[in-house]
């Protein structure tokens, strides 16, 4: 299926900070209870490792994404990894409280031995974007893993579709019940159209693995490696895939195959 860029409306500028928080806390709320990305534990590890951190940067981080639970897997592995998340437009109430920075996926401010990671948001950028974020991260000497949650084919649409039903279910059990919530769900339902919108948006520019290391290598060609992968999610039919970026004279290792 071909890549389109098109755009989301919840990246949009004019969209109200409160509609964007609602929209964000529905997303949240399905990774945490979900879980999906538990399955990228690995490619955390080997990241941390490749990159000789003990410091996370999170791009994109909308309202918290996996974090909770994937902080609790990387403790049981571990040390317990140092956090910032980091977005455009920070959450007002992320789940975490942990350091939060307003900064560019293309720019970050942060110097100093760290794993940068994205968790679908990666798609959200043109292939120019993109290559910005992966040289961005080189230039500070970090490691970078990408996440996606979302591939180009029909059923990642289905999915999407499924998703808008169940974002009219689940909207009673988010946390932070309020009267605005309901309003712009059920009465003037702005949250599940653009769930659905950006949805299906998301699915139709979504990089593959492929496409994914081939950014990368053009943008920085020498000084990191570079691996990437599919990683299929049990019980589910989608899957995940990934892009893993870590300096070449490190110490650490990346992989090739999903496993560290």
């Amino acid at each position: 299926m071909q890549r389109y860029q098109l755009f989301e409306i919840a990246d949009q500028p004019w969209l109200p900070s409160f509609l964007r928080d609602y929209i964000t806390d529905y997303l949240q709320y399905v990774v945490a209870t979900q879980r999906p990305y538990d399955h990228i534990v690995p490619q955390l590890l080997a990241g941390l490792r490749g990159a000789e951190a003990e410091q996370i940067v999170d791009l994109c981080s909308g309202a918290g994404g996996p974090w909770p639970a994937l902080l609790d897997r990387l403790a049981d592995a571990g040390p317990r990894p140092a956090l910032t998340l980091t977005d455009r437009y920070p959450h007002r109430h992320a789940v975490l409280t942990v350091p939060w920075l307003e900064a560019d996926a293309r720019d970050v401010p942060i110097q100093g031995a760290a794993l940068r990671t994205i968790f679908a948001g990666f798609h959200h950028f043109p292939p120019e974007d993109a290559q910005a974020i992966l040289r961005d991260a080189a230039r500070a000497g970090q490691g970078l893993l990408v996440v996606e949650g979302t591939e180009r084919n029909v059923t990642s649409i289905v999915a999407v579709l499924l998703s808008t039903i169940a974002c009219l279910v689940l909207t009673p059990f988010i946390p932070r019940r309020t009267v605005g919530r309901f309003l712009f769900t059920y009465l003037i339902p702005l949250v599940p159209f653009i769930v659905l919108f950006d949805g299906i948006v998301s699915s139709l520019r979504t990089y593959s693995a492929d496409e994914m290391r081939a950014l990368a290598v053009a943008a920085v060609p020498q000084g990191y490696e570079w691996t990437a992968g599919r990683t299929e999610v049990p019980r589910s039919p989608l899957a995940i895939t990934w892009l893993l970026g870590v300096p070449a004279q490190s110490k650490g290792h990346a992989m090739s195959d999903g496993h560290p």
